[in-house]
């Protein structure tokens, strides 16, 4: 919850072709950021495969290029470009739209304070927290506290649905763990629309 209203630090990522890219780059419309461990073998593949799940959903309700995903490698210097595009791979994740990006140290040290993202290594390797986080298009604050109905803005589910906007924000912030604001845009549109 400490990463909320923070800015996302525009430092330099690589993703699993070798292009070099920034989050600013992405700008204009919601971001899907989650950090990954390629070494593992239970949680992080779990994880990636139940996001891509969501990400699917969200682009069969709302479109293919309505927001973009970023996986980082957080094991720096292990996860390379090669090693995210291996574990993509084997993840059977060819997602137009979706990176897996590699950092160096001092990129991956700025990103995970942003995020508040958190790992422990151990002699067993190493635990962490399995989060998403979205960074958004724009106006995510402003919208929470609106009265409008989703009606207001011609975004119901169908003509019995009376929830306002804060309420389908409410809903839609649950899959996520963190939320980051940042400025820019006009979107309102839910990222998971099964609520």
């Amino acid at each position: 919850q400490g990463a909320v209203g923070r800015s996302v630090p525009d430092v330099l990522l690589h993703d699993s072709e070798g292009a070099a890219f920034r989050l600013s780059d992405l700008r204009g419309k919601p971001l899907l950021v989650n950090f990954l461990y390629t070494g593992c073998f239970q949680v992080c593949p779990t994880s990636v495969r139940t996001l891509k799940a969501a990400v699917d959903a969200a682009r069969d309700a709302l479109g293919s290029n309505r927001f973009h995903v970023v996986s980082i490698g957080f094991n720096v210097p292990t996860h390379t470009p090669e090693a995210m595009a291996s574990f993509a791979r084997a993840q059977g994740l060819r997602t137009p739209g979706w990176r897996f990006a590699a950092v160096d140290e001092a990129a991956r040290d700025a990103l995970v304070e942003a995020f508040g993202f958190s790992c422990v290594w151990t002699p067993e390797g190493v635990d962490h927290v399995a989060q998403v986080t979205v960074v958004d298009a724009d106006n995510l604050l402003q919208d929470f506290s609106s009265q409008d109905l989703l009606a207001h803005r011609g975004e119901v589910a169908g003509d019995e649905d009376k929830r306002s906007l804060a309420a389908l924000l409410t809903e839609q912030i649950e899959f996520a763990d963190v939320v980051v604001v940042e400025g820019a845009g006009g979107w309102r549109v839910p990222l998971h629309p099964d609520g």
